[in-house]
């Protein structure tokens, strides 16, 4: 069967409450002030337990951060609620050049049990501090520029 390629399916918030209210054989006549703030209240936990559920797709961005020589803590915008993935590009200005490393998050904890936070080299994971002002820092500081996270 061919699908039309059209999307006009439209259905209101008070629809969607009588019909909810219906399967529980109360109907429309039936609902007062007190049934609508009820379902209010359902719809936003039922949305809030649907949104922690999964990753929204519609919310990810690419972000690219050149790294710095020596330079270990970087700022990330405060809407950024998590880091899904990370990887650091070496010669990203040289398409044919360019290489990919793929970095791994650590904890608080395994990021203040390393025993040299300075040491310098290619970095291979990151502690995403999640404050008001949220940061990445990066593990060995970049030992030189020239890479992108």
């Amino acid at each position: 069967m061919t699908s039309s390629g059209t999307y006009d399916f439209e259905i209101s918030n008070g629809e969607v409450v009588l019909a909810a209210y219906e399967r529980l054989k109360i109907f429309a006549p039936e609902i007062v002030q007190k049934h609508m703030s009820t379902a209010r209240r359902e719809l936003n936990l039922l949305l809030a337990e649907a949104a922690n559920k999964q990753v929204n797709l519609w919310k990810v961005d690419l972000i690219s951060t050149p790294l710095l020589n020596a330079t270990k803590t970087y700022n990330v915008n405060p809407s950024t609620v998590m880091i899904l993935d990370a990887w650091i590009t070496q010669n990203a200005s040289i398409p044919a050049a360019a290489s990919d490393l793929y970095i791994t998050p650590v904890s608080r904890t395994e990021y203040a049990s390393f025993s040299n936070k300075n040491t310098p080299g290619r970095p291979t994971c990151y502690w995403f501090d999640r404050l008001i002002a949220p940061t990445i820092t990066v593990w060995p500081v970049p030992n030189t520029s020239g890479y992108t996270l």
